[in-house]
C-alpha cells in the first residue's frame, strides 16, 4: 500500500502504524500528524494517508517548511490559501 510521509510516496505492508514508520524515517521525531490531524503512535496507515514526522525545537529545512505548514490545515486547504488570489484592498 502507498502512503505519503513528509510528502514523499511510501510504500507499507498493511497494519504498520505511526510509530514504526517514524522510526523508519524519522526516529527523532515526537509529533505526528495523520491526514491533517495530531494522532499518536499507535494509529494503523491505510492506503493513500499523509503523514507529517515533527521534531519539537528542529528549525526544518526549507524544503520541509512548507510540507510542514501543510499540516497545520485539513489535506488540500493549504494549497487552496496559498493559490488564493488577494483580497481586493480596502477602502480609505
Amino acid at each position: 500500500m502507498l502512503v505519503f510521509v513528509n510528502e514523499v510516496q511510501i510504500t507499507v505492508t498493511e497494519k504498520f502504524t505511526v510509530t514504526q514508520m517514524a522510526q523508519k524515517i524519522k526516529p527523532s521525531a515526537d509529533i505526528f500528524i495523520l491526514n491533517g490531524y495530531p494522532t499518536d503512535g499507535k494509529a494503523i496507515l491505510k492506503n493513500n494517508d499523509r503523514l507529517v514526522l515533527i521534531q519539537r525545537k528542529e528549525i526544518p529545512p526549507l524544503s520541509e517548511l512548507e510540507i510542514l505548514m501543510a499540516a497545520r490545515h485539513s489535506p488540500g486547504i493549504h494549497r487552496r490559501l496559498k493559490n488564493a488570489v488577494d483580497p481586493p484592498p480596502m477602502a480609505p
